[in-house]
């Protein structure tokens, strides 16, 4: 799973690098629209690997808690 993030993305930041070198060769107007990309770009990828960490955090804390020991059962 951590190599199938990684790939996607560093293909995501092959495509992005590349289309904002284009934008910035062919026109310094589009240079803002660039920066709304790559910063839509950065705010996805973010929230994608914080929802990936988070789930991973879940996961060991489920895996790794202490049974509780219900009322009316021996201690």
């Amino acid at each position: 799973m951590v190599t199938r993030f990684a790939r996607h993305a560093a293909v995501a930041a092959v495509i992005i690098v590349a289309y904002i070198a284009y934008l910035l060769l062919t026109s310094a107007a589009l240079a803002v629209v660039a920066a709304a990309a790559l910063a839509m770009a950065c705010a996805f990828a973010g929230g994608y690997l914080a929802g990936w960490v988070c789930g991973l955090i879940s996961r060991f804390i489920k895996r790794h808690r202490r049974p509780r020991h219900r009322e009316g059962f021996a201690q």
